[in-house]
């Protein structure tokens, strides 16, 4: 679940597209940072979570737990976000 939206371009067909954005743990003991976690295209474009992160100048989230289209550990623990 994100914590709040912003309308982006999508990287597909440049149609508004309602990102959503969480703070997520990266490296355990490290400061949570805002990242993609969820992502709507009017069109149905399928845009991964990294492929957002790395269009606003993040890298890539490479979970061990996962592959393409795993999603991130939420900051609070509470699982995927």
């Amino acid at each position: 679940m994100s914590d709040h939206v912003t309308w982006e371009a999508c990287l597909r067909c440049g149609a508004l597209a309602a990102v959503g954005w969480a703070p997520v743990i990266r490296i355990i003991g490290a400061p949570a940072e805002n990242r993609p976690v969820e992502f709507d295209c009017p069109a149905g474009c399928q845009v991964g979570l990294d492929e957002l992160a790395q269009a606003h100048g993040l890298p890539a989230h490479h979970s061990s737990a996962g592959g393409p289209g795993q999603r991130p550990q939420a900051a609070d623990g509470g699982g995927p976000a």
